[in-house]
């Protein structure tokens, strides 16, 4: 007979038994990752971590200062918003988007006119260097 370290695919009823006795290990670990993480979730996000991205980040926690309306903070050259407040910044329509399209370029002369017209001062020019006034 041999043993579950010799052969790596041991039948069922050893890999049942194996489950079973770290079972109660696996919840206890899954219970306090758990715990962990929400502790975390309670932290504030800065601006390089943020789902908003940098300025828009910063942006909202200028606004929010100013405002008093809360869930936002500076410390040093961080700009914090706790989850609450992203979820809310995420959900608003952001200021600096625009909201119609760029207008459109002005309707720029032919290349010929261009050309004539330059042709027409460059001659100017040459009049006045030949025929100089008396």
């Amino acid at each position: 007979m041999t043993s579950d370290l010799e052969e790596p695919t041991a039948g069922p009823s050893v890999n049942s038994a194996v489950l079973q006795a770290f079972e109660p290990y696996i919840d206890a670990l899954a219970e306090r990752l758990a715990a962990v993480l929400e502790r975390r979730r309670g932290r504030m996000i800065n601006q390089y971590d943020s789902e908003l991205g940098n300025r828009r980040h910063r942006d909202a926690v200028k606004r929010r200062m100013a405002n008093g309306e809360g869930g936002a903070g500076k410390s040093g050259r961080n700009y914090l918003l706790t989850r609450e407040a992203m979820r809310e910044e995420l959900a608003r329509p952001w200021a600096g988007a625009r909201s119609e399209p760029p207008p459109a370029p002005a309707a720029t002369k032919s290349r010929s006119r261009d050309l004539s017209e330059f042709e027409r001062s460059v001659m100017s020019g040459l009049r006045a260097v030949k025929d100089p006034p008396r």
